[in-house]
Formats: structure tokens, sequence, C-alpha cells
């Protein structure tokens, strides 16, 4: 088991509750963009992968799952 690991089981409620807080400290639209914008590489990746393959319908799809994700980044105004 790795010292963070120990650090963690062995923390104190109170240091508990702390470091909870200081992982809250980011908004919810903080963490969703992330969260999009990890989507969206994933969606280019597996684009050009099936691209590469020559698979239309695939790419089709990751094409609109691109498409839908940028709707949502445009939405929340990034």
């Amino acid at each position: 088991m790795s010292d963070k690991s120990l650090s963690l089981i062995n923390e104190t409620s109170e240091q508990k509750m702390m470091r909870l807080e200081r992982l809250c400290d980011k908004t919810e639209l903080q963490v969703l963009t992330g969260d999009i914008k990890s989507l969206l590489i994933w969606g280019y990746e597996s684009y050009r992968d099936s691209f590469d393959k020559g698979d239309v319908k695939e790419s089709m799809y990751w094409d609109g799952y691109i498409r839908a994700l940028h709707h949502v980044l445009e939405g929340i105004g990034q």
C-alpha cells in the first residue's frame, strides 16, 4: 500500500472533512467542462480511428457525438 493510501486510511474525521471541502471548491460547471473536454478528445480519437478503418457508419456516429458535445460547451458558454 502506498504512503498516500495509508495517510488517507489514518486520517481523522476532521482531516477527511477538510479534504472533502477542498475537493468541493470546484464548481459543478468546472467539473462538467473538464469532463466534456475529455469526452471530446476521446470522440476525436475514435472518429479518426473509424475514419482510418473506412467505417462510414461509425465515423458518422462519432461526428454526431462530437457535434453534440460542442453544442453543450456552447450552451454553458465555453
